[in-house]
């Protein structure tokens, strides 16, 4: 399919096969194409040009609108309300109103987790469950050390020059400290100085998770934890594996002793994103803490709180 500004058809985080495009998908696509042609024209600009501006995105709202409207699902109201799933956009061809539009809501939400490793690091000694688990998402790499096919250099290369990614999540797998962290939160921090130095401006192009481990040892030492990397002001959410621990015992977000103290210490700290690991099994996951039964208790104590 042509490249639109977001995705239309069945897509994958690389985790599974994305199913094969409905013929509603295609004809979205179809009907975004014709709007973005008029509009371009309009605008003055090739199609290929438009579909990179918040024209384009206005463009493909504005089909999905009448995709929904040509549904045969019925749905009723007790009361006059808009429609869900309704947007409300400029005409796609005004580039300055829809720039407007995309720009004044004073949020933008981006969810790309990605991951790299210190190839030279000590985990490779101390944590051999998730050496071998980053060994076998390296099957075709061709380095002497396989490690290097993950490394900042490989990342960054990936990330920025062999795709179009903007602004990417840099996260990390289990670990309990820098001892055995295939990617320590100073060395996530190292990688990102290292993008932003090398854009326009310094523009942040990598914001960085802070994985913690509140079910491993004291879980006050945790949050001390937590209060020192929050004050490098560089951490964009704290991250827990709620399915990881000790004897392959896990903990819940809803825990008055683990959890709970976890979300509360972010939001005193102002971080207001928490991480949850949830569903995809890894390093010795525990199955009763896999499952997302407490979020709901996690978070409703914690007012204003992102989960």
């Amino acid at each position: 399919m042509p490249r639109l500004p977001f995705t239309v058809a069945p897509s994958s985080n690389g985790e599974y096969v994305p199913g094969p495009a409905s013929s509603r998908d295609r004809d979205v696509v179809t009907a975004a194409l014709a709007v973005a042609d008029d509009a371009a024209r309009r605008a003055g600009m090739e199609r290929r040009r438009f579909l990179h501006t918040a024209g384009g995105v206005a463009a493909l709202l504005s089909v999905f609108n009448l995709a929904s409207c040509s549904s045969h699902r019925s749905a009723r109201s007790a009361r006059p309300a808009t429609p869900g799933g309704t947007h409300v956009v400029p005409p796609s061809h005004d580039i300055a109103a829809c720039e407007h539009a995309l720009g004044s809501q004073g949020e933008l939400i981006v969810d790309v987790h990605s991951h790299h490793v210190m190839p030279d690091g000590p985990w490779r000694h101390t944590a051999p469950d998730t050496v071998r688990l980053v060994q076998d998402m390296l099957p075709q790499c061709g380095a002497a050390d396989p490690f290097e096919c993950a490394s900042r250099a490989a990342y960054l290369h990936d990330m920025f020059l062999a795709s179009d990614t903007t602004l990417a999540l840099l996260s990390d797998v289990p670990s309990t400290g820098p001892d055995d962290a295939p990617l320590p939160f100073g060395d996530a921090l190292g990688t990102q100085q290292f993008a932003d130095s090398l854009t326009h401006g310094g523009a942040e192009r990598v914001l960085v998770h802070n994985v913690i481990a509140p079910n491993f040892g004291d879980v006050r030492a945790r949050l001390d934890g937590m209060e020192a990397t929050a004050a490098t002001r560089h951490v964009a959410a704290f991250k827990v594996y709620t399915a990881w621990g000790p004897n392959q015992h896990g903990f819940a977000l809803d825990d008055p002793a683990v959890g709970l103290p976890v979300l509360q210490k972010a939001h005193d700290l102002g971080v207001k994103v928490c991480i949850a690991h949830k569903g995809l099994p890894l390093v010795h996951f525990d199955p009763t803490h896999n499952g997302p039964a407490d979020l709901v208790g996690g978070v409703a104590p914690v007012p204003g709180h992102e989960l």
